[in-house]
């Protein structure tokens, strides 16, 4: 890790309005400012030394699995866990994240290159999503797990229970696969990034899912979800 970042007093003032916005309280402000750095706009700032986000959104995606995963765990003792499963990738993926970070306001906050603002990076499921999880990572960084597993459980909450009076939002060809395979074989799906083409706005991802090391479907997709629900839905074809 490298050096924090250094704000003005002008950027102190907008975080604070961030972590007014989220309910949460950083000690070390440059925690969250690092956060919100967009590789676009370190790679653009050449003469500063400045560090992206990334390292923050791999550890921000291990706890936030983790508290979630607890949470479902302890609020759902008689749940199966199927159903715990499908529970966590409804509310723990990239679509979810970036609903969130677009409640918060996050984007409005992140630091882009020109490139990536021009293109609408603040509007990115992917960027915000990556940077929400980053957020998480720096507020464990800087208060420790506690506080970061209490602020996950505030703003996750209304969509888990959402989740699990509705159930609609588990009913989808990914989870359909999970129970038969579960149910069938005991194994998992597991969905493998065959390919990833087009400019950064416009990608279409080429997923497959494979059952026990077999090729059972490929989907295409503007998203690496709607890539895997498509794959889902040519394996649940070939079971059939």
């Amino acid at each position: 890790m490298g050096s924090l970042p250094v704000l003005d007093r002008n950027r102190r003032k907008q975080l604070k309005e961030l972590q007014d916005l989220f309910g949460i309280r950083f000690k070390k402000i440059a925690y969250l400012e690092w956060a919100l750095q967009h590789r676009s706009y370190v790679n653009e700032s050449p003469d500063e030394e400045l560090i992206n986000n990334e390292q923050l959104e791999f550890l921000g995606d291990s706890i936030l699995g983790h508290v979630i995963a607890e949470h479902l765990f302890k609020t759902f003792p008689t749940y199966l866990e199927g159903r715990l499963s499908l529970i966590k990738s409804s509310v723990v993926n990239q679509d979810a994240l970036a609903d969130l970070a677009k409640q918060y306001r996050l984007g409005d906050y992140l630091l882009l290159g020109k490139g990536e603002e021009k293109e609408g990076g603040r509007e990115r499921a992917s960027i915000l999503s990556d940077a929400l999880e980053a957020v998480i990572a720096a507020y464990y960084l800087d208060r420790g797990f506690k506080p970061a597993s209490s602020f996950l459980i505030t703003i996750f909450k209304d969509l888990i229970k959402e989740v699990d009076l509705s159930g609609a939002q588990l009913d989808n060809a990914k989870n359909r696969l999970q129970k038969i395979t579960q149910g069938r074989l005991g194994v998992l799906p597991e969905y493998i990034l065959v390919s990833e083409e087009g400019p950064q706005h416009r990608k279409e991802f080429r997923i497959k899912v494979l059952i026990q090391g077999e090729d059972y479907g490929r989907g295409l997709g503007k998203t690496k979800k709607k890539a895997e629900e498509n794959a889902a839905e040519s394996a649940l074809k070939k079971l059939k």
